[in-house]
């Protein structure tokens, strides 16, 4: 059976758009926006790029709001060319809004249906799925390794494995040189599609109590 988390070992050059700069937060050094704060101190303007290299960093949802669908914009024609189109504003009928052109998020002060690294879309049959954004060469993240070891064959057959089913792993290789912009390593990532689901269930526990063993013996798989 052929690995669909196996990193394939030649990319083509994925497509991508690069917004316009954006300008800083309005109250960037009031509310904790760490974008903004890593800004050159003679910034009027963030680069989209900045913002992209920073998706795994974010940490305050509120703060950071402003910056949130820039990664998104960026993918958004790869992952339109797989078959998948990102939630617009007038997509949701309890959404009521502008119109703009922009990604939605949720209102201002409410997450729903998305994270910072998960946002809903609609296959082309109109099937509402989300779409999770891993990094592949972050080093302070284990999330692929996770994955992967998650939707093994072997893991899936386990009775106490929860995790949502994967549909597809997507692999975004964008080359921002063709931007003028230098590429790095890190740019490259993985978006796994998986099916809307409408809560998370919390652990009634400790991770380590011994009640969980999936969660015990997972290495093992």
């Amino acid at each position: 059976m052929t690995d669909r988390w196996q990193i394939p070992s030649t990319l083509e050059p994925s497509p991508f758009h690069l917004p316009e700069p954006a300008s800083r937060c309005k109250y960037w050094d009031v509310y904790p926006c760490q974008i903004c704060f890593e800004a050159l101190p003679d910034a009027t303007s963030i680069h989209p790029l900045q913002v992209y290299r920073w998706w795994d960093k974010y940490y305050d949802y509120i703060g950071e709001r402003k910056h949130v669908p820039v990664p998104w914009l960026i993918a958004e024609p790869f992952l339109s060319q797989q078959g998948y189109r990102l939630m617009r504003r007038g997509d949701d009928p309890d959404y009521v809004g502008d119109e703009g052109d922009k990604l939605w998020l949720g209102a201002r002060n409410q997450k729903k249906f998305t994270s910072v690294q998960t946002y809903p879309a609609y296959d082309r049959a109109g099937t509402m799925v989300f779409i999770k954004t891993v990094p592949l060469h972050f080093k302070d993240s284990q999330e692929y390794d996770i994955w992967r070891m998650l939707d093994s064959p072997e893991a899936r057959l386990h009775p106490d494995n929860h995790t949502v089913p994967v549909r597809e792993v997507l692999f975004f290789n964008p080359d921002f040189s063709l931007a003028e912009v230098e590429s790095e390593p890190a740019d490259a990532r993985v978006f796994v599609v998986m099916d809307r689901f409408d809560t998370v269930t919390p652990l009634d526990g400790p991770i380590l109590d011994p009640g969980y063993p999936f969660i015990n013996s997972i290495e093992d798989l």
